[in-house]
């Protein structure tokens, strides 16, 4: 599971409670904390003033489930059997631009897994509504870097696309690709109507479509 770097306590708190859904309410009867000063904890007018225990800490990432470490210090750097992934940019469909933005000072922590041995990985957030019914707003996506060749494309995964008008303007979107009879299909997952129909890649419009990045992993913020 990548974990989210947050710059401060309290917002990797928050993350952490959304992500196990528990109630505030509900923390004072599994690891006796009042509610009181558990919102403390969690808002940051608590726990950016007077601090959170380290006792607090490890009856909360026991419950939620993460490394006591990310709670408290936010693993700035990947741990053993971890590698830091940076956050490129952001995806989403409509929208055209000089090209895809690179932000800075921004990763996560994903696992390092031997099937990515020697692989280049990057996320990106996604943004907007044409994949909103597996990817909401906010999602983090985490990118294994594509070779750019149709015939390496799998069918009903993930990509990074990115498609160039004849005008110069690049749009980068994640969409779902999809093989039927050889001809290749960009599939959104969407409930908005403005994204249902699906665009093929021969589009007379485009001076070119290119597959940048499959997805290998998403956490979900929001």
């Amino acid at each position: 599971m990548p974990l989210p770097i947050y710059k401060e306590q309290h917002e990797r708190l928050a993350w952490a409670r959304r992500r196990a859904d528990i109630s505030l309410g509900a923390l004072e009867e599994l690891i006796g904390i009042k509610k009181s000063t558990a919102r403390g904890h969690h808002d940051g007018t608590r726990s950016d003033k007077r601090g959170i225990s380290d006792a607090d800490l490890i009856k909360y990432a026991r419950l939620y489930d993460v490394p006591f470490l990310w709670l408290k210090i936010g693993l700035d750097e990947a741990p053993p059997g971890f590698r830091r992934v940076d956050v490129k940019g952001f995806l989403q469909a409509g929208i055209w631009r000089s090209g895809f933005d690179l932000e800075q000072d921004r990763h996560i922590i994903v696992e390092d897994r031997r099937e990515w041995v020697n692989c280049v990985l990057y996320a990106a957030e996604v943004r907007g509504e044409s994949m909103n019914l597996v990817y909401p707003p906010g999602t983090i996506v985490v990118l294994l870097r594509q070779i750019d060749m149709v015939k390496h494309l799998e069918h009903r995964r993930r990509y990074h696309i990115e498609r160039q008008r004849r005008d110069g303007t690049i749009e980068n979107t994640l969409k779902t690709v999809e093989i039927k009879h050889g001809k290749v299909y960009l599939v959104p997952e969407s409930n908005d109507p403005e994204f249902k129909q699906p665009d093929s890649i021969s589009d007379a419009d485009l001076l070119r479509t290119s597959f940048v990045g499959k997805v290998i992993q998403a956490i979900i913020t929001e």
